[in-house]
């Protein structure tokens, strides 16, 4: 009834003598009448529109009137075109403002006459909006210890109301969290002690009733720091090559370093002494030299965290914090993987990187191990902008010999990108005698021309070593140094299964259009080719299977032992032998891009739950490609019944986060050639070659990054 009370005290405000004369005016003029209204509702809050009335019996722009009616009142509105059967009229964003119902009339008045005919009303309905989803922008704060008291969790975004509820959702359960204070962009909740018991990784997420949960926001539970509860398993000298970026620019970093482990556990630190190192970067003016020192603290879990506080000659001393994890198995640990932490929070270092570090045989720091030997070579790095050129990825692979202090018949293959084929540097050159005490030695190369590049090798053990380009202004350029245990290779050093794992970039109008990263399984009879059997690629995201296989033929090259060529069928490569099955590789596509890496045997034979387990030291064995991207360090643990969980610390540029918890899945892909699946839901996918049974290369699928990792017990 109120309706039609409403319609009713409408009309009789606008016409008040119609209905005196409506009967009358009838017999002279056609009474309008409203079939249709499009549109025939709207959403209240919405813009000015425009209405189309159909119907009959309309007259002309002068004698036609249309008004809109509510409860309040009516109103007359616009038309913009009148013909008899229809009617245009413009609808102000203010008569929708609310939710509600309007009705339409028509009249039209009688020329000379002065009488009007009304239409019979037409309802238009004025819908409530639907309701709009809450957003999350921010978290603050944006991390938790595990172990710690209850806290309030402020939580940023949109369209937040009265109803707006928010969840804590963890692998093992989601909860309702009690909101606190409530405004339109801003939550505060109630966290209580239990849901950061332990180290986890949990999503909050808000949501509006009526609405779809939008994506949640990450927040970490962060193991405490470390207790010093395993610093005794660093001890003795450990040897590292540690890379990075630059924030201000991108540029690339790199240096080596030598120092000891006491293996003690003072207030729960452990003391790095009788340290040295080298660095170079494209941005530093000439490379750096000087001392090292530090502390170290290592949990239970076998993560930790180091300081390392380097002073090169002549300069002060600057110190950069690391987390850093090893494998369990063995004590003092033979391997550590690093990734600086501290680039993150309000007071950034400014740089970020990743170490690999080795426990050093002291007893290999001797002018035998590196006299009458032949080694080969694998770096990557950047070089140095020089006039039009712009700075560049780059990365090499070569050979030399050494003996009483000369060096010769080298040879250094470096693809750069933006170069369609590698170039080739043949030379020869000088070495000093290692030092006693930290393995240092260095090496001056002549290249022709007059020129000379100058490096630091770093020696582990009488058979591996790390070394490092110090010419000044020449860039970054670091890696790895094998001793060739054979003074010339043939077809026969290419025999039996072989994992091999590389990575590189694609380079596209002078910079990298895609970071690429690969896993092969391979096999020779010994014949003079290669036949790849199982490829994985991750192509800046884009994940591909079988990409890599077939035969390609080698050819050995006898003027520089261990060198082998190779066509994959677009681009070249390259091969340098320092074992049977192990060598280091460089490809390049011939459209400017390259990848380098490892070829080493595949000694396992059983590829199985049971043969997989232990305990694994993870990380980025290799800088990533790209100065944006994030590195990790952490620890694997693989149950012989097939179940995996990491403890993982990754970070980067703006980015930290300590000994994260996951529990992850595997299947494998090939029990034949020892290929298998690592799924997380929040990590993504791996995929991985088993290289030995203390051994596996990882592969991301679909990371932009295309990150590759070795696993290592």
């Amino acid at each position: 009834m109120h309706h039609l009370r409403a319609i009713t005290r409408s009309l009789f405000v606008c016409l008040p003598a119609l209905l005196a004369v409506f009967f009358a005016a009838s017999a002279s003029a056609a009474i309008p009448t409203v079939t249709g209204l499009s549109p025939s509702s709207a959403t209240a809050g919405g813009a000015a529109f425009s209405l189309t009335i159909t119907g009959a019996g309309f007259g002309s722009a002068s004698t036609t009137f249309v008004s809109w009616h509510t409860s309040t009142g009516a109103t007359p509105l616009t038309a913009t075109s009148v013909t008899s059967t229809k009617i245009a009229v413009t609808v102000p964003a203010a008569q929708i403002a609310t939710a509600g119902s309007a009705w339409i009339t028509v009249f039209t008045t009688i020329a000379g006459g002065g009488t009007s005919v009304l239409s019979s009303a037409s309802s238009f309905t004025v819908n409530a909006p639907p309701p709009v989803p809450a957003t999350i922008a921010g978290l603050s704060p944006s991390s938790a210890t595990a172990g710690g008291a209850a806290f309030t969790l402020t939580i940023t975004g949109a369209h937040f109301t009265p109803s707006t509820s928010a969840k804590w959702i963890t692998s093992a359960s989601a909860t309702l969290l009690q909101v606190k204070t409530q405004t339109a962009t801003q939550l505060t909740v109630t966290i209580a002690a239990s849901l950061i018991a332990s180290a986890d990784t949990a999503s909050v997420v808000v949501s509006n009733p009526g609405t779809v949960t939008g994506a949640g926001l990450a927040f970490p539970i962060v193991a405490p720091p470390p207790n010093g509860a395993k610093n005794a398993s660093l001890l003795g000298r450990y040897v590292c090559k540690l890379e990075g970026y630059f924030d201000n620019d991108g540029s690339h970093w790199a240096a080596l370093a030598s120092f000891v482990a006491d293996g003690s556990d003072t207030n729960t630190l452990g003391k790095l002494t009788a340290g040295t190192f080298d660095e170079n970067g494209t941005d530093l003016p000439s490379a750096l030299s000087g001392t090292i020192t530090g502390t170290y603290s290592i949990g239970a879990d076998y993560n930790g965290i180091a300081t390392l506080t380097g002073t090169p000659s002549g300069g002060s001393p600057t110190s950069t914090q690391w987390a850093l994890a090893m494998a369990q198995s063995t004590v003092p640990a033979q391997q550590f993987r690093l990734v600086e932490s501290d680039d993150a929070g309000a007071h950034p270092s400014g740089q970020h990187g990743t170490g690999n570090c080795y426990l050093a045989t002291t007893g290999a720091f001797t002018a035998s191990t590196i006299s009458g030997s032949g080694f080969a070579v694998l770096m990557s790095g950047e070089n140095t902008a020089g006039g039009s050129s712009p700075t560049a990825p780059k990365a090499g692979a070569g050979r030399f010999s050494a003996s009483n202090g000369n060096i010769t018949a080298g040879i250094l293959d470096i693809a750069k990108g933006g170069s369609p084929s590698p170039q080739e540097i043949a030379f020869t050159g000088a070495y000093t005698a290692p030092n006693a005490t930290s393995g240092r030695l260095t090496l001056a190369l002549g290249i022709g021309g007059g020129h000379t590049i100058n490096l630091a090798e770093y020696i582990i053990d009488a058979r591996r070593m790390f070394i490092l380009e110090t010419t000044t202004a020449d860039g970054a350029f670091a890696g790895d140094v094998r001793k060739q245990m054979e003074s010339s290779y043939s077809a026969a050093n290419v025999k039996g299964s072989l994992v091999v794992y590389i990575h590189g970039v694609a380079y596209s109008g002078g910079s990298i259009s895609a970071a690429k990263a690969q896993v092969e399984q391979g096999s020779s009879t010994g014949s003079g080719s290669l036949t790849i059997n199982e490829s994985y690629q991750d192509n800046a995201g884009t994940y591909s299977s079988g990409q890599g296989n077939g035969t390609v033929a080698l050819t050995f090259v006898s003027a520089y032992p261990g060198r082998v060529t190779f066509n994959p069928g677009q681009g070249g490569g390259y091969l340098y032998l320092f074992d049977t099955n192990s060598a280091f590789e460089l490809n390049y596509d011939g459209q400017d891009g390259f990848e380098s890496g490892w070829a080493e045997p595949q000694s396992a034979t059983t590829f199985s739950d049971a043969a997989l387990a232990g305990n694994y030291m993870a990380g980025s064995n290799f800088q990533p490609m790209e100065a944006s991207l994030n590195a990790a360090a952490g620890v694997w643990n693989i149950a012989a019944s097939g179940a995996l969980a990491s403890q993982t610390s990754t970070a980067g540029q703006g980015n930290f986060t300590y000994d994260s918890p996951a529990a992850l899945t595997y299947t494998w892909n090939s029990t034949t050639y020892g290929a298998f699946q690592v799924s997380h839901s929040t990590f993504g996918a791996y995929t991985c070659a088993v290289i030995s049974s203390v051994k596996f290369a990882c592969i991301t699928q679909t990371n932009p990054g295309a990150d590759l990792l070795t696993m290592q017990k």
